[in-house]
């Protein structure tokens, strides 16, 4: 009885577990989040799907994979379209797109999203406002 007993609580603390991790992926989904850093000529944003990233970095689409672990994340598998735009844009495209290698931390705070690096940068993004014209 008492191993019966044991199995059913392992299996709550998982099942507790993975609806954690799950709520965390949740509040990024569906959302567009742009870089506080951006400028009226290099906007950069991020989007969550279920296991995947996507966004726009200033000249080119790029995409990823992430996992989620409390308030660990890792960005992995990053790719991009390869068009080619002006010198600056280009410039902060690549110095964000290396920074996502780096990060390893991140927080969600109402409308802004904290990515920290392991060096300790941050990557300020907020909530897109939603468009009038989406659905």
């Amino acid at each position: 009885m008492k191993k019966i007993i044991f199995g059913l609580l392992l299996i709550f603390a998982f099942m507790g577990c993975s609806n954690l991790n799950s709520k965390t992926t949740e509040s990024l989904t569906g959302k567009e989040y742009v870089l506080t850093t951006s400028t009226k000529d290099v906007k950069i944003t991020i989007n969550f799907a279920e296991e995947n990233f996507f966004g726009f970095s200033g000249v080119n689409n790029y995409f990823g994979k992430y996992t989620i672990s409390g308030d660990k994340i890792k960005l992995s598998h990053v790719g991009s379209t390869l068009m080619a735009g002006p010198r600056e844009a280009m410039e902060k495209e690549f110095e964000y797109i290396s920074t996502l290698d780096k990060v390893e931390k991140y927080q969600v705070e109402k409308n802004t999203l904290i990515f920290t690096t392991t060096t300790g940068q941050q990557l300020i993004f907020k909530e897109a406002e939603k468009s009038q014209f989406k659905k």
